[in-house]
């Protein structure tokens, strides 16, 4: 016990020991102050959050406006106030902090340092700032391209006219038209074309939205691996590929744009006009060009695209982000919306749209405009500086190498610096001159050598943008204003990209690494269906590492299933799920689309659940039907107002008939409760539920296998390893079971074909194709079929009961429809079933309301397809929203309500198609359907017909499950009666009764059922039933007394020959009295079965009652024949498990020598002879008689 108290706090003293002399050798070196502890390997990492800089203000609150940290690896110097800021970027540490840390992203996107964003301060630094400073960005380079600017606006606000004349009352999201006004106006300017909007070459838009996509993606993977290292063999194996082959994608599309501009340039005209035009109108890759015609040594092509991609991802990502804000504030502050209206108004008039000179003359623009970039800056920490040597900032020591991180958010929120600094107020810079008034206070664009040089043309642009919103139109908000902040460079050039590439609407943002699983919560269709109904129905998400295509709508649901994409999304993604329990993806549910799956699919439709082999095991689910109901039945004859909670009773019954037409077998119910196999089945299904959620985790967030999901492999490794062991053992069982009938040849030992269960059918299918059918693809499809058939159709059934317990009026209705069909004198049947549209309507109802797949199981896109005119990438997973397009009100009148009688006059899936899709649709269609209807149908029929059913409280009709499926949430409290106060023994019971008291047979219980709620025309109905009855029975009597007579006749004519004969086993002799048959009436449901072949001279007379011993010998003096009784009496409830059952009589002669017998040999041979085959008539015809008296009281029943 010490030694193991000694490892466990070991650790931790270590610990603190590392952080304690860590933290005071930073105070003897004079380093700024540093948050305690420094952990070891990931050091301060644990304070950051999202968004990082509200987590980084935090920590300079609290510990100070200089910071000295260790981020993973690296020593990083963060300030957080103006002063600081100044002394950092100006004075005597502006040169030493002019640099910039060699980061993965400057090494492969800048050129292995050599850009103009990340080449460390020396003279290609300023060489490559003079030409972006004044060759491309002057002032006068501005002004020559300002016509590509106007051009721009105007094709915004025409856009944005069109919608408003074409849908006045249009709630618009504008976040993608600011983009593609900002991303076309960079464009043009750099290369003098549009990549976004009408008319635009789709190849090179395709390809560059690619680039800024996957940029976008590897820039956070680059900074975990910048200053975490280890990470690289956890997660972040292949970054430096990534980054090489996006790198090579810029260099070759850049490459392009340049061979482009010189193939133009080389057929240039002569004229002097156009040339001067030219020369006016020059994009920045011409001047680039001109100026490498002059000094081709220095500009190179891999100098001019450098320059070309920094302008290009720098200036449009930012400003967009800048108007944006914009234009939110001014939404959510409509008194400064119209102040600002009023100033252009007054300024610019009605009769012309804003333009550039105007934006410099409107100064509450400009306030509001510095206002959103005081507030929300787009670079919230300024780009990292790096020290190239030893410095003092603060009074504290600075180390060379360090890195320098500047909280412009930080100094733009300092209470001590701005007055009430989270409000919008632009009217705080009236009166300031600019940056000599602001200094340190204001950083949107940075300051020092590394400023930023593109400020005035991300204003102008900002003030065209934001200007012509204000002046051309009117803007009410549609709800409240979401402020909330995210990693916007990262989210607005993925939503950008996802436009340029054509793909489905995307919901802004998209954050790093979780993608959108921040939109999901519990139940998950219903958080899917409130995203399908705000961004439409066809969505491209990220959810995690994974892309994910969500449809809400029958039409687009046609388009993925059926028709020319049914193919291509026929496969499934791989999954932890499909790799363990789809036994690496070669299970019916999750084997890709190829001709493995086609044989599998095959043998499930053709072999397991065929119309034929459903029909063969119909028995098995009317006994457990039978079960269920004398279940309940014993539950009201003991405690009549007994709450009850049926989930459980429902669950059972589901299970039973699966694994009995499965393995053969009861897994629940008496006899079972504690059997080792149903244990361990239980086990089974209760660790595969508990882990669905895990395996969607780290299947989509692959990460989180190092934190709290480290071992999910390995218990599915455990659970796939039981299952198989489950299912091997119920195989090995029916082996020996076959074996042992085969080498016996007993008749009683083989079941006929036509009663199989599934595992005798496939092992038949082994034995004529073992390479085939191996045992594991047995175990695959047995699994499926368990939990795939049990587990839906238990939350369907138990959905449909808990809308009728409350829907009351449509449970009186279901009743009478099942009453005027069905009767009273006998239990629902699967015949019946078909013959009962309101019930199957409302089965179809519930599988609407409550689809048990909210979600379909997840499709995934082996080729590249369009969906709704959208193009979807290859490898994309598709989900199709259920829940989703069965409560859609454009489709289905009324969604949220039950409603039955909707399904009256249609033909389901002529008249439905893809509005209903409970089973799902196309090649990967669920192929039990009609086994799982007739399963629910059979199931809720005789609930509804044997039980009166009276809800205790409110129904909680709210959903619960953490998967695709949608189980009821809570579990109902009801309260029944037998519709009869039938006071009847429950072994009495028969499989054919009365509505409601499941014993039609028995004359006591039918006469007792005048004490219902409809005793009069009940009793009448009863009365002409028992009078029908007893005519029957008088019929039969008499013939049965006709037969006795001849019998007598006969045997008298063999006493008066002298020869006697004997019952078998028996020294007694007599002919059984009408009495004795009298008073075994009551019929046994295992007296209908059929004597097996082969038995000759035995007659089915009656059936001894349940009080009597097997091999009873039932006797009589009143002749020459006794009747042995041979009948078998159930295990559990009356019914014999090998359908079959000897009640019957043998007549055996007996050779018995009598004295001074003088008879002839050949009268005595030929007498005999007609005595034997008189007696064989009359026998065959007593059995006959007592053949049609049993189907007589069946019919009656």
């Amino acid at each position: 016990m010490e030694i193991q108290l000694c490892f466990f706090i070991s650790p931790i003293i270590l610990l603190a020991l590392y952080s304690i002399t860590l933290h005071l050798v930073n105070k003897l070196r004079n380093l700024p102050p540093s948050p305690f502890p420094t952990l070891p390997f990931i050091g301060h990492i644990y304070l950051l959050k999202l968004p990082f800089h509200r987590s980084l203000s935090e920590v300079s609150r609290r510990y100070g406006p200089a910071l000295f940290l260790r981020l993973g690896s690296r020593s990083v110097l963060l300030i957080s106030s103006p002063s600081l800021a100044e002394e950092c970027l100006t004075k005597k540490n502006d040169l030493i902090f002019a640099n910039r840390p060699k980061l993965l992203n400057g090494r492969y996107f800048g050129y292995n340092y050599t850009s103009l964003s990340w080449s460390p301060y020396g003279e290609h630094w300023r060489n490559l700032r003079r030409i972006s400073a004044v060759e491309l960005l002057s002032a006068q380079r501005m002004q020559m391209l300002s016509c590509i600017q106007a051009d721009e606006t105007l094709t915004l606000v025409r856009k944005l006219f069109h919608v408003t004349r074409e849908e006045p009352d249009k709630v618009l999201e504008v976040k993608s038209t600011i983009f593609e006004f900002m991303f076309n106006i960079v464009t043009r300017m750099i290369t003098g074309k549009r990549y976004y909007g009408k008319d635009v070459e789709k190849k090179e838009a395709k390809i560059l939205e690619e680039i800024v996509s996957e940029t976008s993606k590897a820039a956070l993977e680059t900074n975990v691996v910048d200053f975490l290292p280890v990470m690289r063999w956890f997660g972040y194996k292949d970054v430096e590929k990534k980054l090489i082959s996006i790198h090579e994608k810029r260099d070759k599309f850049m490459q392009n744009v340049i061979e482009e501009q010189r193939r133009a340039r080389s057929g240039e005209s002569e004229d002097a006009a156009i040339k001067s035009y030219s020369k006016k109108m020059k994009t920045m890759v011409e001047v680039l060009l001109d100026l490498q015609a002059s000094e081709p040594q220095y500009y190179t092509d891999q100098t001019i695209k450098n320059l070309l991609l920094v302008l290009l991802q720098g200036g449009s990502s930012t400003s967009t982000i800048a108007l944006e804000w914009a234009f939110s504030l001014l939404l959510d502050n409509p008194q400064t919306l119209k102040k600002a209206q009023a100033e252009i108004d007054a300024h610019v008039g009605y009769n012309r749209l804003i333009t550039e000179a105007d934006v410099a003359e409107l100064p509450y623009l400009r306030h509001i405009i510095l206002e959103t970039l005081r507030l929300h800056p787009p670079a919230s920490i300024l780009q990292p500086h790096f020290s190239s040597a030893e410095c003092a900032v603060g009074g504290f020591r600075v180390p060379a190498g360090t890195i320098l991180l500047v909280n412009a958010w930080e100094i733009h929120h300092n209470p001590k610096t701005w007055a009430d600094p989270e409000k919008f107020r632009p009217e705080r810079f009236e009166g300031f001159g600019g940056k000599r008034d602001l200094g340190f206070k204001f950083l949107p664009f940075g300051s020092g050598r590394r400023a930023c040089p593109g400020e005035n043309l991300a204003l102008t642009n900002l003030g065209l943008g934001l200007g012509s919103l204000i002046q051309c139109f009117d803007w009410e908000k549609v709800g409240a204003i979401d402020m909330r902040e995210v990693l916007v460079l990262y989210s607005t050039t993925l939503h950008l990209v996802n436009k340029l590439r054509n793909l489905p609407p995307s919901p802004f943002p998209a954050l790093p690494f979780i993608g959108h699983i921040y939109l999901l919560k519990q139940p998950f269709h219903r958080s899917l269906s409130e995203v399908s109904r705000r961004y439409g129905p066809a969505l491209f998400l990220r959810l995690g590492s994974r892309s994910v295509l969500l449809i809400s709508s029958p039409s687009l649901a046609e388009e993925c299933l059926s028709k020319k994409n049914d193919s291509i999304f026929a496969n499934r993604p791989n999954l932890l799920n499909g790799r363990y329990f789809g036994c690496n993806y070669t299970s019916l549910p999750w084997a890709p689309y190829g001709e493995h799956w086609k044989n599998l699919r095959r043998i499930s439709a053709v072999e397991l659940l065929s119309s034929q082999r459903i029909q063969m095991l119909s028995y098995i689910r009317a006994d457990e039907t039978l079960t269920l109901v004398r279940k309940l039945f014993h539950v009201t004859r003991e405690d009549p107002d007994k709450v009850l909670e049926v989930k459980s009773d429902l669950f059972e019954f589901m299970f039973n008939v699966l694994t009995r037409m499965i393995m053969g077998k009861r897994y629940y119910g008496k006899n079972v409760e504690k059997s080792k196999e149903a244990k361990i089945l239980e086990e089974i299904e209760s660790e595969t539920s508990k882990l669905a959620f895990e395996t969607n985790v780290v299947d989509f967030l692959p990460m989180m296998r190092w934190f709290g999901y480290r071992d999910v492999d390995k218990k599915l490794i455990s659970i796939c390893e039981k299952r198989d062991k489950f299912m091997q053992s119920v195989i090995e069982e029916h082996r020996r079971v076959r074996s042992a009938s085969a080498e016996s040849g007993d008749a009683a030992l083989t079941m006929l074909s036509k009663s199989k269960t599934i595992v005798e059918v496939l092992l038949d299918l082994q034995a004529s194709e073992p390479e085939y059918y191996t045992d594991e693809t047995i175990r695959n499809l047995l699994l499926v079929l368990l939990q795939g058939g049990s587990s839906t159709s238990t939350i369907a059934l138990e959905w449909a009961f808990s809308l009728l317990l409350d829907n009351p009026q449509t449970l009186k209705k279901a009743q009478a429809e099942i009453d005027a069909h069905v009767g009273h004198t006998r239990l629902i049947t699967e015949a019946d079933v078909a013959e009962l549209p309101y019930l199957r309507h409302i089965i179809l109802e519930t599988l609407r309301l409550h689809p048990p797949a909210s979600i379909l199981l997840p499709h995934f896109s082996s080729a590249e397809c369009a969906v709704g005119g959208f193009r979807v990438p290859a490898g994309t997973i598709l989900l199709v929203n259920v829940w989703e397009i069965h409560h859609n009100p454009k489709t289905w009148a009324d969604p949220e309500k039950f409603r039955p009688e909707r399904f009256e006059g249609y033909d389901l899936k002529r008249d439905f198609g893809f509005k209903f899709l409970p089973f799902g649709s196309g090649r990967r269609a669920c192929p039990g359907e009609n086994l799982g209807l007739t399963n629910i149908g059979l199931g809720l029929g005789s609930l509804i017909q044997c039980f009166d059913w009276e809800k205790v409280g409110e129904i909680d009709m709210k959903e619960g499950g953490a998967g695709v499926t949608a189980p009821k949430g809570h579990r109902e409290s009801c309260r029944m009666s037998g519709k009869e106060n039938a006071d009847a023994n429950l072994s009495e019971m028969e499989g054919d009764d009365s509505a409601r008291t499941v014993n039609c047979l028995r004359v006591r219980l039918l006469a007792e059922r005048v004490a219902s709620r409809n005793a009069r025309q009940e009793a009448d109905q009863l009365e002409n039933k028992l009078l029908e009855l007893e005519n029957l029975l008088k019929e039969e009597a008499k013939s049965r007394n006709r037969a006795e007579k001849k019998l007598k006749f006969l045997m008298k004519r063999l006493q008066s020959m002298n020869i006697p004969y004997a019952t078998d086993e028996s020294e007694h002799s007599g002919l059984l009295d009408t009495s004795d048959i009298s008073s075994a009436t009551s019929l046994d449901s295992s007296s209908t079965k059929q004597p097996q072949k082969g038995e000759i001279l035995q007659m089915n007379i009656s059936t001894v009652s349940e009080s009597q011993e097997s091999n009873e010998i039932v006797k009589s003096s009143k002749g020459d024949f006794a009747y042995h009784s041979n009948g078998c009496l159930n295990q559990e409830d009356g019914h014999d498990p090998d359908n079959h059952v000897d009640n019957s009589m043998a007549l055996v002669p007996v050779d018995v020598p009598q004295k001074n017998q003088t008879i002839d040999p050949e009268v005595l041979d030929t007498t005999v002879k007609e005595v034997l085959d008189a007696l064989r008539r009359a026998k065959e015809q007593l059995q006959s008689s007592m053949e049609r008296r049993r189907m007589s009281m069946i019919k009656v029943g």
